[in-house]
């Protein structure tokens, strides 16, 4: 079975982004097995730790390298990438390289109406960097705009056309994994 490891960009209780994460475990367990990535406790980057790195980063780099795709989800913050998410990256950039060469898909929730589209152009531009050259599939985005509308106080999705959108975003995801996979060999 496929393993994708998940990563949240936001910390908040209530995060509709983590509600999403929590939904794709829940209802597509059958296709692939998903794991989200704890990043909460990571201290900020600093190459002064790099000699003994934080346990919560190297508990997370070790699920990260057994997964065969990434999966995040993040909120926007200021048009960019939020903080928590950008210094997991730069934590996961260095030594060894656990995101490198690896599929990816991007998602990202908001209140508002363009969803994480700002952000997630920022994203790209972080993981097509030397230290990353993730593989990106074609409209691989995902934006859930004014998620308050498509999803309930439990983090079920309600509306039928945000999950036959989700459903073939998330089987196309594993089929380019499994492509991928396939070329490696």
């Amino acid at each position: 079975m496929v393993r994708i490891g998940i990563l949240v960009g936001s910390l908040r209780k209530d995060s509709y982004n983590m509600k999403i994460a929590r939904y794709i475990m829940k209802n597509y367990k059958d296709k692939a097995y998903f794991q989200i990535i704890d990043i909460e406790d990571f201290p900020l980057f600093n190459e002064d730790l790099e000699d003994n790195v934080p346990r919560p980063i190297l508990h997370a780099r070790g699920q990260i390298k057994n997964k065969d795709g990434i999966i995040i989800i993040s909120p926007e913050y200021n048009h960019s990438i939020p903080g928590v998410l950008k210094n997991a990256l730069d934590w996961f950039s260095r030594d060894d390289y656990v995101m490198m060469k690896k599929p990816y898909m991007l998602m990202g929730a908001s209140s508002g109406g363009i969803g994480t589209a700002r952000m997630q152009g920022h994203l790209r531009q972080v993981l097509n960097s030397g230290a990353f050259q993730m593989y990106s599939m074609p409209n691989n985005e995902f934006l859930f705009a004014r998620i308050q509308d498509h999803m309930d106080e439990d983090g079920n999705l309600t509306n039928q056309s945000t999950i036959k959108k989700l459903d073939n975003r998330i089987d196309s995801f594993l089929q380019f994994i499994e492509i991928i996979q396939s070329s490696n060999r």
